[in-house]
């Protein structure tokens, strides 16, 4: 059987409420996923398709961007997550910037906690 099971369906013109219209009902029996996805796999269509993609590279940024839009797509404060994690990185980097520019500076040299603090200041 399927997923749904049977279920009444109405047909054409049907109005619940009048009295006047006769009830006209037909069995509709509904695919389960699983059966829709047999079907599909065993397509002609799909099978095109299998053997167009099947040679396709798929390189580590390919999985990488995939994860991230589905991730996003799944919830929507991944995005701040991830905008949260970049700036992150840029703050880190800003930070070796600051202390190698400043290394031969007495006023502006500090250790890579007063460098890291100083970078957030000024973002």
């Amino acid at each position: 059987g399927s997923e749904f099971g049977d279920m009444m369906v109405p047909m054409g013109n049907y109005i619940p409420d009048s009295p006047l219209t006769p009830r006209r009902t037909s069995i509709v029996k509904f695919k389960s996923f699983v059966e829709i996805e047999e079907e599909t796999q065993t397509s002609p269509y799909f099978a095109q398709l299998l053997d167009r993609f099947s040679d396709a590279e798929r390189t580590y940024s390919d999985r990488l961007a995939y994860k991230i839009e589905n991730a996003i797509s799944a919830n929507d404060r991944v995005k701040f997550h991830v905008l949260t994690g970049i700036a992150f990185v840029f703050m880190v980097i800003f930070t070796f910037l600051w202390k190698h520019v400043s290394e031969g500076d007495e006023l502006h040299s500090y250790d890579m906690a007063g460098n890291f603090f100083l970078v957030i200041q000024v973002l």
